[in-house]
């Protein structure tokens, strides 16, 4: 009885995580996507909007993880985004003043769009390998 209830549960764990998973864009749609220029003043847009959601903008520490790459991210995997988009760590203060340690952050960059996230949240950046 224990092994059919698990079973069960295996099944419909695997039926809604298959189920969620964003369908990617056609090949065509990748290639086709506006991504728009290659965003040279990346660092100074991510620190921008970096400010407006950091209690402390003025402490904070980047680490760029490299050069922005073209990429797409996803709504609802129906609608599809294309820009320029990487990683970042991101070390600021917290409320009591000490800082909270390095955490990773994704970008994207869609010409004055500009957007961050900590890494694990959704939407997640697909980069498109040439």
């Amino acid at each position: 009885m224990k092994n059919i209830f698990v079973s069960i549960f295996i099944a419909i764990s695997l039926c809604f995580s298959f189920g969620c998973a964003a369908k990617a864009p056609s090949a065509e749609a990748i290639s086709n996507g506006f991504y728009g220029e290659f965003p040279s003043n990346y660092k100074e847009l991510i620190a921008e909007y970096a400010g407006e959601i950091l209690l402390d903008p003025y402490s904070a520490h980047y680490e760029f993880q490299g050069e922005p790459e073209k990429v797409w991210i996803h709504n609802d995997g129906k609608t599809y985004f294309y820009g320029w988009g990487g990683n970042v760590y991101i070390n600021a203060k917290n409320r009591f003043g000490g800082y909270v340690g390095k955490e990773l952050y994704e970008y994207f960059i869609q010409g004055t769009y500009v957007r961050i996230w900590r890494v694990g949240f959704t939407p997640n950046i697909h980069y498109v390998y040439q």
